[in-house]
C-alpha cells in the first residue's frame, strides 16, 4: 500500500510539472503527505457515532475529539508555514519537525483508536499484531475536516474481488447486528459493521463503507464484477444502493470476445450514483464488443435505458 501511495504522489507531482509551459512559471510542489494516506479501507473508525458505540472508547470520545480538531488546525497551519517558506526560501528544518511532530500526534491518536477496537473485536492478542495484519484506516482522524463536514464529494474505485471465504482464517471483518445466521468463527456483530458481510465479496464491503463516508448528493463510481447487480446473494448491496442513491447507471460489460481492460477476462459492471434518497436507475444492454472497437465503446454502443423498479 505504501509504495501505491508513493506512485500516486509521483504521478500528481509529473502531471503538475507537465502542465508547465515555462521553467520561470515551475513553483515548489506542495506537500500533500496528509492528503494521500494508505490504509485498510474496511477496518477502521468512521465518525465520531464509531466512537461512542464503543464504550471502552467513548469514556474519552469528546476528549479524542478535542485532540483529533486541534492536530487539524495544526495541519492548516503546517500547509500556511510552507507557502511562506517557498515564497522566501527560508531553512526548512523547522519545517520538518513541525511535520514530523503533527505525525506523532495522529499516531498517538489512531493507536489508543486501535487498541480499544483490537481488544474488543478483532482476533489478535496485541495492539502491534491488529495494527500489523489489519492496517486499520481511521477516517474520522486522517480526513477529519472531511468526515466532519458531511463525507467526500467524489469516491471512485475498483475494489479489490475477493472471495471472503479464501481469506476468513487470516482477515475477518464485522458484521452488522442486522446479519442473521453467523458462523462460530465469526466475529461478534456490532452497530457499525457490514450489512453486506453476507455478500461474500470484499467489493460489496468496500462499496458500503464508501457510501458511509460519501457527502450528500455526492458522486460515486465503481467498477464491480457483474454478480454485484445480478446475482441474489448480493441483495443487501443493491438495497443500500437502492435506499442511498437518487441515479444509478449501471453498464454491463461482456468478457468474450473482448474485455472492458487488458488482461481482465471478467464480466464487469460500472455502477456511477449520486447519494440521495430515492434510486432513479438506468441501464445499459449487456454489451459485447471487439478489442479494435475500444476507441469508440463510450462514444458510440452505450446507450442507457430507464429501468424504474430495480436493476436485474
Amino acid at each position: 500500500m505504501h509504495e501505491a501511495v508513493e506512485i500516486a504522489k509521483l504521478r500528481l507531482f509529473l502531471k503538475m510539472i507537465s502542465l508547465i509551459n515555462d521553467k520561470k512559471d515551475l513553483e515548489p510542489l506542495p506537500d500533500i503527505d496528509f492528503n494521500i494516506i494508505s490504509g485498510n479501507t474496511l477496518v477502521g473508525v468512521i465518525s465520531q457515532k464509531d466512537l461512542e458505540a464503543q464504550s471502552s472508547v467513548s469514556l474519552f470520545g469528546n476528549e479524542l475529539i478535542d485532540e483529533i480538531n486541534n492536530v487539524r488546525v495544526e495541519i492548516e497551519h503546517f500547509r500556511h508555514q510552507q507557502e511562506i517558506l517557498d515564497e522566501f526560501d527560508t531553512d526548512r528544518s523547522t519545517y520538518f519537525e513541525y511535520k514530523n511532530n503533527i505525525q506523532n500526534k495522529l499516531n498517538t491518536i489512531n493507536h489508543k483508536i486501535n487498541e480499544s477496537f483490537a481488544d474488543h473485536y478483532y482476533d489478535t492478542k496485541s495492539l502491534e499484531e491488529y495494527e500489523e495484519r489489519y492496517q486499520p484506516f481511521n477516517w474520522i482522524v486522517n480526513f477529519y475536516s472531511v468526515i466532519s463536514s458531511g463525507g467526500f464529494d467524489v469516491i471512485i474505485g475498483n475494489p479489490p474481488y475477493v472471495e471472503y471465504s479464501k481469506i476468513k482464517k487470516d482477515y475477518k471483518i464485522l458484521p452488522h447486528t442486522s446479519v442473521q445466521k453467523l458462523s462460530k468463527d465469526d466475529l461478534k456483530p456490532t452497530a457499525f459493521g457490514y450489512k453486506t458481510f453476507k455478500c461474500g465479496n470484499l467489493y460489496a464491503n468496500v462499496m458500503e463503507r464508501s457510501f458511509k463516508i460519501l457527502a450528500q448528493n455526492g458522486r460515486m463510481s465503481f467498477i464491480i464484477p457483474l454478480s454485484g447487480v445480478v446475482t441474489p446473494r448480493m441483495e443487501s448491496l443493491k438495497n443500500i444502493l437502492f435506499d442511498c442513491t437518487t441515479f444509478i447507471a449501471n453498464f454491463s460489460a461482456s468478457a468474450h470476445p473482448s474485455t472492458l481492460f487488458t488482461g481482465v477476462k471478467q464480466r464487469l459492471a460500472i455502477v456511477t450514483s449520486i447519494k440521495d434518497k430515492k434510486a432513479d436507475i438506468y441501464n445499459t444492454s449487456f454489451l459485447r464488443w471487439l478489442s479494435e472497437e475500444r476507441e469508440y465503446l463510450f462514444k458510440n454502443k452505450i446507450f442507457y435505458v430507464n429501468n424504474i423498479n430495480k436493476i436485474n
